[in-house]
């Protein structure tokens, strides 16, 4: 649930925004609502460059971006909302009052509410959408805080979209340290051709190594350090590779339950997928 900063959200922006729709935009078009700059944040604020829209996202709370990670990993996302605003505001002032609810304020002017993901996926040749709020479950407590759940959940369920909580129960751990340093990895998807052709190259060795490899109890380190040494590249580079290969799906790893760390992964780990690098290299 987004929270609001009226001294730092100008009525000029406010207007700005809705004259402009902004929040009906798509992907690298699309603005949040609410910002790192914009409001007071508990815990830690975060932008991070989206792999789904190619914008940055921002972040109110490290739950908020833990959460980012699966819907940006997830093969049936198609965009990626955070600090969505619900608009008309008279229509959830209207659900409020049904409801027997005080409206959110602050300083007694009412506030535009925001749930902190809108999700656009495909399912079975349709487009439905997921509003998803994220929070600490110790706060599920709080009749406030559910007060304005139910708010959401019933503007949402109104618009025939499915509305739900996530809190740090759903999320893991070992998912989210690996997606860190998958996203921190240099390779941007912003790439040349001849950068694609040169990684597709790297693609090529990084998999046969992994597959005539005799024994899969062989660390994935020592067979890097090997590939390095045969190529005559930098450790460095070639480890870029083999992330940049999770990343794109072609080495296929349980990051949700394995660390990715390359010193206790062994080849048994992971298994590679021709078919997603065969339709890589048809699209160059």
């Amino acid at each position: 649930m987004g929270r609001y900063n009226s001294n730092k959200l100008t009525t000029k922006f406010v207007q700005d925004y809705i004259k402009d729709k902004l929040w009906e935009k798509d992907n690298i078009e699309y603005t949040p609502f609410l910002n790192v700059r914009s409001v007071p944040t508990k815990g830690k604020a975060n932008r991070i460059m989206g792999w789904k829209t190619g914008r940055e996202h921002h972040f109110l709370s490290k739950l908020e971006y833990a959460a980012f990670y699966h819907f940006d990993w997830s093969n049936d996302v198609l965009d990626i909302k955070e600090q969505y605003p619900l608009f008309p505001i008279g229509v959830l002032q209207n659900i409020a009052i049904e409801s027997g609810i005080d409206y959110p304020n602050f300083n007694g002017e009412p506030i535009i509410m925001t749930t902190d993901f809108l999700v656009t996926t495909k399912y079975n040749g349709n487009i439905p959408h997921h509003a998803r709020t994220v929070i600490p479950s110790i706060n599920l407590s709080n009749k406030r805080i559910i007060e304005k759940f139910e708010i959401e959940r019933r503007y949402f369920n109104s618009k025939n979209i499915d509305w739900g909580i996530i809190t740090e129960k759903e999320l893991s751990n070992i998912f989210t340290n690996n997606m860190d340093i998958l996203h921190s990895n240099k390779l941007s998807n912003n790439q040349t051709i001849l950068e694609k052709q040169y990684n597709f190259a790297m693609y090529k060795q990084l998999t046969e190594g992994i597959e005539n490899t005799p024994s899969k109890s062989m660390p994935i380190a020592y067979l890097l350090t090997k590939l390095s040494k045969d190529l005559n590249i930098n450790f460095s580079d070639i480890n870029e590779i083999f992330l940049k290969a999770i990343t794109d799906k072609i080495i296929v790893l349980d990051i949700y339950n394995k660390s990715l760390n390359i010193t206790a992964l062994t080849i048994n780990d992971i298994k590679v997928n021709n078919e997603i690098l065969l339709k890589a290299v048809n699209t160059l």
